[in-house]
């Protein structure tokens, strides 16, 4: 649901920004050009995008649909990180209206591209801290959208941690690690093992586990990593199991599990087959 609620955000951002430039500029049967820039691959054609996918129904409840009053220009980077500068530029040469930015490295390269055109950011970590807006509510420039406030909340998980939980020491540098460098590839992973740990305190913390495994769920995902999704989905799926939340931990790990056509000997495979069949 929360990825969901990203998505619209991100909507009503851009109608923050793009509702003067219309309202300035409107003319009758006028396209107008949305640049899309991300560091990852095009998503494969069953790949579950809840972001997107509300992103682009807010739109069309606002009138806004693709291939009638909108061009989207999509470049992605492929998790080649030195090419987003010039594909940022690529976009600013197309005279796009918008630019939408994935997240921090995204909306850095847009940003340093153009000082003019308006900037839409998905999901960058406290914006504020790492220079991409001014503040939260007053973000100045040509920058607005969502941000994660994830920073303070995983000094929190972490002091739980370090106190409750012999040798957490090297997660938690992992998580500070992640934060800090935004070295995300294995983010996912990270945070799952977070989740894991705070599990295993004397007493143990669902709601910070849960939100852990959730935030795993949505880095593996943006990143289109199965393989690290299946995992973090393993996870929140056995926690729902033990609180009870049978059928929605089987809606959340069936169609993950399904998309798999080989590697079933695995054992991550392994153990979601075992807790599919415990769910049914």
């Amino acid at each position: 649901m929360w990825l969901s609620s990203i998505g619209l955000l991100v909507t009503f951002g851009i109608s923050l920004l793009w509702t003067p430039l219309v309202a300035t500029a409107q003319q009758p049967g006028k396209v107008y050009r949305i640049g899309f820039l991300s560091t990852f691959s095009p998503p494969l054609p069953l790949a579950p995008t809840p972001v997107w996918d509300a992103f682009w129904q807010g739109m069309r409840e606002r009138g806004w649909r693709e291939g009638q009053n909108i061009v989207v220009e999509r470049r992605w980077a492929e998790g080649r990180i030195e090419r987003l500068p010039a594909l940022a530029m690529e976009l600013v040469q197309l005279k796009v209206d918008l630019i939408v930015a994935g997240a921090s490295l995204e909306t850095r390269a847009a940003k340093q591209a153009t000082s003019t055109i308006p900037i839409v950011m998905v999901s960058p970590v406290d914006a504020v801290k790492i220079g991409l807006v001014a503040s939260l509510a007053h973000p100045g420039a040509n920058v607005t959208g969502t941000t994660m406030m994830a920073s303070d909340l995983d000094s929190k998980r972490l002091e739980f941690l370090k106190e409750t939980v012999p040798g957490s020491s090297r997660i938690a540098e992992a998580v500070t690690r992640v934060a800090a460098t935004e070295e995300r590839w294995w983010a996912a992973e990270v945070y799952r093992l977070q989740g894991a740990l705070l599990l295993q305190r004397p007493v143990p913390d669902g709601g910070q586990a849960e939100a852990c495994f959730q935030q795993a769920l949505d880095v593996a995902r943006r990143q289109q990593a199965r393989a690290l999704e299946l995992r973090a989905a393993l996870s929140l799926a056995c926690l729902w199991q033990q609180q009870g939340k049978r059928t929605k931990a089987y809606e959340l790990l069936a169609p993950i599990y399904d998309w798999f056509t080989e590697g079933f000997d695995t054992a991550d495979l392994q153990e979601a087959r075992a807790l599919l069949a415990a769910l049914t």
